[in-house]
């Protein structure tokens, strides 16, 4: 007697197919994964495209604080943003300092 299961044509066939719908399927769920990243990243590369493009206008406007409400605008948001920054910056590195 063989070692080997033997299989009957039709097991084949229905083994067969069964091997191609999980390639379809792996490869379809592969495609819907990386579109579903790629929408995401463009959307999140977006935000902080506008975000960036919001600070370079802010710098562009600061330099007239005194001359109009828009350029002391700017420079008050700035003073935060830098604020920000920096109580974030040494957050980070006391929480690293903890490791």
């Amino acid at each position: 007697m063989p070692d080997d299961p033997i299989m009957r044509p039709h097991e084949k066939f229905f083994y067969f197919v069964k091997l191609v719908v999980v390639i379809i399927l792996g490869i379809a769920l592969v495609l819907v994964v990386f579109y579903g990243l790629s929408a995401l990243l463009s959307g999140v590369g977006g935000a902080a495209g506008d975000f960036f493009g919001h600070i370079r206008r802010l710098f562009r406007y600061a330099p007239d604080f005194l001359k109009n409400e828009r350029g002391f605008s700017s420079f008050i948001q700035l003073i935060l943003i830098a604020i920000f920054i920096g109580w974030a910056i040494k957050r980070i590195m006391r929480y690293m300092g903890r490791k």
